[in-house]
Protein backbone atom coordinates (compact mmCIF):
# COMPACT_ATOMS: atom_id res chain seq x y z
CA UNK A 1 0.00 0.00 0.00
CA UNK A 2 0.95 3.59 -0.47
CA UNK A 3 0.05 6.74 1.42
CA UNK A 4 -0.09 10.11 -0.33
CA UNK A 5 0.83 13.08 1.85
CA UNK A 6 0.18 16.50 0.38
CA UNK A 7 1.58 19.62 1.91
CA UNK A 8 -1.36 21.84 2.80
CA UNK A 9 -2.98 23.72 -0.03
CA UNK A 10 -3.55 26.73 2.23
CA UNK A 11 -3.24 29.72 -0.09
CA UNK A 12 -1.72 31.79 2.71
CA UNK A 13 1.25 29.39 2.89
CA UNK A 14 3.59 29.31 -0.08
CA UNK A 15 6.84 28.41 1.65
CA UNK A 16 7.27 25.91 4.44
CA UNK A 17 10.24 27.11 6.42
CA UNK A 18 9.97 26.30 10.09
CA UNK A 19 11.02 22.94 11.49
CA UNK A 20 7.92 22.89 13.68
CA UNK A 21 5.63 22.99 10.65
CA UNK A 22 7.21 19.74 9.36
CA UNK A 23 6.55 17.72 12.52
CA UNK A 24 2.86 16.90 11.87
CA UNK A 25 3.75 15.71 8.35
CA UNK A 26 6.66 13.62 9.64
CA UNK A 27 4.40 12.08 12.28
CA UNK A 28 1.96 11.07 9.55
CA UNK A 29 4.83 9.65 7.46
CA UNK A 30 6.16 7.66 10.44
CA UNK A 31 2.69 6.25 11.11
CA UNK A 32 2.34 5.10 7.51
CA UNK A 33 5.84 3.62 7.39
CA UNK A 34 5.26 1.70 10.62
CA UNK A 35 2.16 0.17 9.01
CA UNK A 36 4.35 -1.15 6.20
CA UNK A 37 3.26 1.39 3.63
CA UNK A 38 5.41 3.47 1.34
CA UNK A 39 4.80 7.21 1.26
CA UNK A 40 4.48 9.74 -1.56
CA UNK A 41 5.09 13.33 -0.47
CA UNK A 42 3.45 15.84 -2.79
CA UNK A 43 5.07 19.28 -2.82
CA UNK A 44 2.69 20.73 -5.46
CA UNK A 45 2.61 24.50 -5.38
CA UNK A 46 4.86 24.77 -2.33
CA UNK A 47 8.41 25.83 -1.67
CA UNK A 48 10.36 24.55 1.30
CA UNK A 49 13.49 25.46 3.18
CA UNK A 50 16.33 23.17 4.09
CA UNK A 51 15.23 23.30 7.74
CA UNK A 52 11.74 22.07 6.87
CA UNK A 53 13.06 19.19 4.73
CA UNK A 54 15.64 18.25 7.34
CA UNK A 55 12.91 17.95 9.97
CA UNK A 56 10.63 16.12 7.54
CA UNK A 57 13.11 13.67 5.99
CA UNK A 58 16.47 14.11 7.70
CA UNK A 59 15.04 13.17 11.08
CA UNK A 60 13.58 10.00 9.54
CA UNK A 61 16.95 9.03 8.13
CA UNK A 62 18.65 9.52 11.48
CA UNK A 63 15.97 7.48 13.24
CA UNK A 64 15.33 4.70 10.70
CA UNK A 65 18.55 4.61 8.67
CA UNK A 66 19.24 5.31 5.02
CA UNK A 67 16.93 2.49 3.83
CA UNK A 68 13.89 4.61 4.76
CA UNK A 69 14.53 6.73 1.65
CA UNK A 70 13.65 3.75 -0.56
CA UNK A 71 10.14 3.83 0.90
CA UNK A 72 9.63 7.51 0.10
CA UNK A 73 8.72 9.14 -3.19
CA UNK A 74 8.52 12.84 -3.96
CA UNK A 75 6.09 14.44 -6.41
CA UNK A 76 5.67 17.86 -7.95
CA UNK A 77 9.02 19.17 -6.79
CA UNK A 78 10.59 22.24 -8.31
CA UNK A 79 14.28 22.03 -9.14
CA UNK A 80 15.01 23.97 -5.95
CA UNK A 81 13.01 21.52 -3.84
CA UNK A 82 14.74 18.57 -5.52
CA UNK A 83 18.11 20.12 -4.71
CA UNK A 84 17.18 20.63 -1.07
CA UNK A 85 15.93 17.05 -0.73
CA UNK A 86 19.13 15.66 -2.29
CA UNK A 87 21.31 17.80 -0.04
CA UNK A 88 19.47 16.76 3.14
CA UNK A 89 19.49 13.06 2.22
CA UNK A 90 23.21 13.07 1.39
CA UNK A 91 24.08 15.09 4.48
CA UNK A 92 22.17 12.82 6.87
CA UNK A 93 23.42 9.61 5.24
CA UNK A 94 26.97 10.95 5.56
CA UNK A 95 26.29 11.77 9.21
CA UNK A 96 25.06 8.20 9.82
CA UNK A 97 28.20 6.77 8.24
CA UNK A 98 30.38 8.76 10.65
CA UNK A 99 28.49 7.57 13.73
CA UNK A 100 30.11 4.80 15.75
CA UNK A 101 28.33 1.47 15.45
Amino acid sequence: MQTQIRLSRDSSIRTYGMRASAIPYRTEIERSLSSGESVVIDFAGNDVTQSFVDELIGALILKEGRQVVSRLAFENCTNDVKGIIKFVVHDRVRQLQKMPA
